[in-house]
């Protein structure tokens, strides 16, 4: 569900990432072991694009951003909105807030640790009066909670979605297109474990049917203003942690 949290209050300023362009930075503790796609991780990299990486290194950050099913994208990402967005303050950029920054903060949902990002009040390169407040919630279950609280601005040029550590699967929501808004989330769900005896369920593969071989991605909207992602997958694309196969599971 769309959960905001307001991390310039709660969290702590990614003091790395002020003032900057195409800039990564990292480690970050997530406080738990995060699994991503069966690889578990105690740290991430943010970076001024709207990325997470748990791979790093820190340094510079891909500012174009660029389907996630593409050869060339980078691995281990998670994509909340990426595009070439920048960090400026009002000294390199006007219209900027003094709030414009990324923050991280980590807490817990009942009994499960979560570790919470957001990228509050950022422009568009090269400073075009664009406010863009976004966010990402990594469960210690697994989940991956996308959250965009506010984007006053150009939303056909991002992409949103996460791509494996191996580069060879993607879960592609959204690469520029329409369908994003304010006050909406798209929650990102592991496979259920299987129970005991059981065979693992695999992902879901099919051959894509539209706009010429590029993923397409539908929206399950929830009272609460959340969408469960539900992509149309394509050969490279596949459940998170879960292995390809050619039988659908419903």
């Amino acid at each position: 569900m769309f959960n905001w949290l307001d991390l310039t209050s709660l969290g702590s300023r990614l003091g790395a990432l002020d003032n900057r362009d195409n800039e990564r930075a990292g480690p970050v503790s997530l406080g738990f072991s995060f699994s991503f796609y069966g690889r578990a991780y105690d740290a991430v990299y943010a970076d001024s694009n709207g990325l997470l990486s748990f791979a790093g290194p820190a340094g510079f950050s891909p500012p174009g951003n660029q389907s996630l099913l593409a050869n060339s994208a980078p691995p281990a990402v998670i994509a909340p909105f990426w595009d070439d967005l920048v960090t400026w303050h009002a000294d390199r950029c006007p219209t900027a807030s003094a709030a414009s920054g990324v923050y991280t903060y980590r807490g817990g949902q009942g009994a499960i640790p979560f570790f919470a990002v957001s990228w509050v009040d950022l422009d568009h390169f090269n400073c075009v009066g664009a406010h863009y407040t976004f966010g990402v919630l990594l469960y210690a279950d697994g989940r991956i909670l996308v959250q965009h609280y506010s984007l006053q601005g150009q939303t056909t040029s991002a992409t949103i979605g996460v791509r494996s550590p191996d580069g060879a699967s993607a879960l592609q929501y959204l690469h520029n297109g329409a369908g994003l808004g304010d006050g909406r989330a798209i929650e990102f769900r592991p496979p259920p474990p299987p129970s005991s005896g059981e065979t693992p369920l695999l992902g879901t593969l099919r051959e894509p049917i539209e706009r010429g071989n590029t993923p397409t991605s539908t929206a399950t909207p929830l009272s609460d203003g959340t969408a469960l992602a539900s992509p149309s997958p394509v050969p490279d694309t596949q459940a998170l942690g879960a292995e390809p196969t050619s039988t659908p599971v419903p």
